[in-house]
């Protein structure tokens, strides 16, 4: 088995995401390594998609008042699932983005150097993918390093 030192892992507040970060803690646990929590926020009343808005940068137009309160929000996500993971033989770190998932996820990937992408198979999204969940399949294509997918 590969030694993944730098491990990123998806967090969207379910329980799919929460299995996803114990299956990363117990590979960097095994490797010595880090874990880095990842909640992206995506305002779905500001959905950019239609008109081929993919960054990881959201347009000004959206009120400081409610990404503060959707940082909050990512916050608390965060601190669930770290509590939750934590191990004494593993660093873990947690970081809130914003913007498109998928996207996000892999610009976070690849400037952070991270080895390895952990996610669940499906998050809170439902019924959104068919087999997997539409930001886990994008990642899938996006990424340029290995993605782990937990059922």
């Amino acid at each position: 088995m590969p030694m993944f030192k730098k491990i990123l892992v998806a967090i969207d507040g379910s329980e799919q995401s929460v299995k996803a970060a114990r299956a990363a803690m117990d590979i960097a646990c095994k490797s010595g390594g880090e874990v880095h929590l990842l909640h992206v926020v995506r305002p779905p009343a500001f959905d950019y998609s239609g008109v081929g808005y993919t960054g990881s940068i959201l347009p000004p137009e959206i009120p400081s008042y409610m990404l503060d309160e959707w940082h909050k929000v990512a916050q608390l996500i965060l601190d669930k699932a770290r509590k939750e993971v934590e191990s004494k033989d593993a660093q873990t770190t947690i970081e809130v983005g914003m913007g498109d998932p998928a996207q996000v996820i892999c610009d976070t990937a690849e400037k952070g150097n991270y080895q390895l992408i952990v996610m669940g198979r499906r998050g809170v999204g439902g019924l959104s993918g068919l087999l997997l969940g539409s930001v886990s399949n994008r990642v899938l294509q996006l990424s340029s390093c290995p993605v782990l997918i937990v059922h």
